[in-house]
């Protein structure tokens, strides 16, 4: 398990910054967190580690030949290729597979590209260590953990050449009282830790992804019933809002606890 007052003693002979970075966020409390001047500087490293993974080119596609559009595009094509590597299966999710499902591209005033991972390993740990190294290896910097690994798990990074920044959250199979089992994510800030479980879980009818073609590329994306527990009945409506209004009533399936 990831932070809180239970410390793991890092591996040894830790020769990939993944792994390094990994030691110590199990070494830190639950929030694990780099400052700003740690990322760049971690950053700057990365680019020599993706230098050596040129980005493959993209299918022609108007829609994302530049700018915004294009650097987020070429950030999902390189995180399906280290995630592919390993054969760790993905999906989009949150606002990208809004913008993928609703508007065929990337939410122009989203900051980020959101993917979710089904807790289906028996090993955790070593799972999330096996995705960090394979993501190092394709430029992508780890620079914030939250949750652990069998309980809300997000783990952030950005990507050394396009500085584009990713979201991964474990999704999680539960049953509620009435026995029907659900999935569950989290995200943390706000009046989290004033919560059960000190962090926002947001709730899903069991899903299977599909896919489609976006971006270039062929993704798995959530039924469009997720979107519509996600954002409401009028999810096919434009809004722009941050992750705090979201928090006070824009996301609809916060777990009222």
């Amino acid at each position: 398990m990831l932070g809180g007052s239970q410390h793991q003693s890092p591996p040894r002979n830790l020769t990939s910054k993944a792994e390094r970075i990994f030691a110590d966020f199990l070494q830190n409390s639950m929030h694990a967190k780099r400052t700003t001047e740690e990322v760049d500087s971690i950053v700057q490293a990365g680019m020599t580690i993706v230098k050596g993974n040129s980005v493959a080119s993209l299918a022609p596609n108007a829609r994302f030949t530049d700018g915004k559009q294009r650097l987020f595009a070429e950030t999902l094509q390189d995180l399906d290729t280290a995630l592919r590597s390993i054969g760790e299966s993905y999906f989009l999710a949150a606002g990208t597979a809004l913008g993928a499902i609703r508007d065929g591209q990337f939410i122009p005033h989203d900051d980020d590209i959101d993917i979710g991972m089904f807790d289906d390993s028996a090993d955790g740990s070593g799972r999330l260590l096996r995705v960090t190294i394979a993501l190092e290896k394709w430029g992508f910097v780890p620079f914030q953990v939250l949750g652990s690994v069998d309980h809300g798990l997000e783990l952030r990074c950005i990507h050394s050449r396009t500085k584009v920044n990713i979201d991964i959250n474990w999704f999680y199979r539960e049953a509620a009282k009435d026995g029907k089992p659900f999935l569950w994510c989290a995200t943390y800030f706000g009046a989290a830790e004033r919560r059960a479980h000190q962090k926002y879980r947001y709730r899903h009818d069991i899903f299977l992804p599909r896919a489609i073609s976006f971006a270039g590329g062929s993704y798995l994306v959530p039924p469009v019933e997720y979107l519509r527990e996600y954002y409401g009945e009028d999810w096919r409506v434009p809004k722009k809002f941050d992750y705090w209004e979201g928090l006070a009533g824009e996301y609809k399936n916060i777990i009222p606890e």
